[in-house]
């Protein structure tokens, strides 16, 4: 399946601000299908945008942001398998449009991925993932102050008590990286519930 899209545009935060002069862009291109009992999904999504900047003299912080990723996931019986990748020019970190450039017209560029393996017993589900995601400075950008990489790793353990109840209880260690040296570390603990109808 194909599916294509024309949004009205997205505000830059922490760069080029403005009113857009043209909308933005996102497409995906998915895949499904069942080969020798597997389950397959494969997919690819893009997205591009004009940032304007209204408040400098001349082209000020005008640019392109366009991203793209690429993944997929497979079913074998009760084992789960899946991975994802992306790249982008402009796309920020954290938040689409995030800190996406230098303030000057040039862009950061920004890669990432997150694999994840998840098998079923009966009722109980186990699963662990780990992802990360970067953020580089633009052309001759002295990007100390910026964060460098956010990565994360997720164990859980999902009962489906009911067909629209599942209880669920997760350890996720998160690592953030600043381009200057700097590092922060956090250990999480969830327990919790997801209903749905």
């Amino acid at each position: 399946t194909l599916t294509v899209g024309i949004y009205d545009p997205l505000n830059a935060l922490g760069g080029a601000t403005g009113r857009k002069s043209q909308p933005g862009f996102h497409g995906k291109l998915a895949y499904k299908a069942e080969l020798s009992g597997a389950k397959v999904y494969l997919s690819s999504a893009f997205i591009t945008q004009q940032q304007r900047d209204d408040f400098s003299e001349g082209d000020g912080d005008d640019y392109r942001s366009y991203g793209v990723d690429v993944g997929g996931k497979v079913n074998i019986a009760d084992l789960e398998l899946g991975g994802w990748y992306y790249y982008g020019k402009g796309l920020g970190t954290t938040a689409l449009f995030l800190l996406g450039s230098d303030g000057n017209g040039g862009r950061r560029g920004s890669n990432g991925y997150l694999a994840q393996a998840t098998y079923k017993i009966d009722a109980i589900k186990l699963g662990v993932n780990y992802g990360t995601s970067r953020l580089n400075g633009a052309d001759g950008e002295n990007a100390t102050g910026l964060v460098r990489s956010n990565s994360k790793i997720t164990g859980g353990v999902y009962y489906s008590l009911t067909k629209n109840l599942l209880l669920l209880t997760e350890v996720t260690s998160v690592t953030a990286k600043a381009h200057g040296g700097g590092k922060n570390e956090a250990l999480n603990f969830n327990i919790g519930t997801f209903l749905s109808f």
